[in-house]
C-alpha cells in the first residue's frame, strides 16, 4: 500500500476519533471511521485500482481503524464491530463491493487483535464478523452467507497463525514433501 495514503490515513482517523471522543464518546464510531476513511481515501478510489489495490487499502483500513480505536478509545465488543463496519461503509461508499471486501477487512483487524493475543482476538473476532455483516445489512445486502465465511475464517484462523509460528514463521517450511 502507498506509505503516504496509510499516513495521511492514519493520522487523519486519529485526529477525528480524538476530537469525537473528546465531544461525544464512542458511540458515533462506525460513522466516525466511515467519514474519516471516505475522505482519505476518495482520491485513491478515483484512480480506477485495480480489485487487488482494493483488497490491500481495506485490510490496512480495517488494521488503522482497530489500531485507531484501541489508542483513542477503550476496546471492547462495541468498538471492534464498529470500527470494521465504518471501515466496510467507507468503501462501500465509494464504489466498492461488501463481499469482496469482508475478508480483507476481517483479516486486518484481526491481525490487529492477534497483537494483543489469542484470548484477545477470540474475545473479539465474533464483534469483527459482526460489524461486516451489519455493514452488509446497512448496504442493502445479505449477510447470511458472509456470516458463515467469516465465522469459519474466524474460528481457524488461531490454528493458522499456530502452523506459520510452529513452521518457524516459513509457511513454505515442510512444503517439500506435499
Amino acid at each position: 500500500m502507498n506509505p503516504v495514503l496509510f499516513s495521511d490515513m492514519n493520522s487523519h482517523l486519529e485526529r477525528v476519533m480524538e476530537r469525537e471522543r473528546n465531544r461525544h464518546g464512542e458511540f458515533l464510531l462506525a460513522s466516525i471511521v466511515q467519514d474519516s476513511l471516505t475522505y482519505s481515501l476518495v482520491s485513491f478510489m478515483g484512480t480506477s485500482p485495480t480489485d487487488e489495490e482494493v483488497m490491500e487499502v481495506v485490510h490496512s483500513a480495517a488494521k488503522l481503524a482497530i489500531q485507531s480505536a484501541m489508542l483513542n478509545v477503550h476496546l471492547n465488543e462495541f468498538v471492534a464491530r464498529e470500527s470494521v463496519r465504518g471501515t466496510i461503509l467507507a468503501v462501500v461508499g465509494l464504489g466498492g463491493d461488501v463481499n469482496a471486501s469482508a475478508v480483507p477487512a476481517f483479516l486486518g483487524a484481526a491481525e490487529e487483535l492477534l497483537k494483543l493475543g489469542r484470548s484477545a482476538y477470540n474475545h473479539y473476532a465474533s464483534s469483527l464478523v459482526e460489524g461486516i455483516c451489519d455493514a452488509a445489512g446497512d448496504s442493502g445486502g445479505s449477510a447470511d452467507k458472509l456470516r458463515i465465511l467469516l465465522r469459519h475464517i474466524s474460528a481457524h484462523l488461531p490454528e493458522l497463525v499456530d502452523a506459520v509460528v510452529s513452521s518457524g514463521g516459513n509457511p513454505d517450511r515442510g512444503a517439500e514433501s506435499i
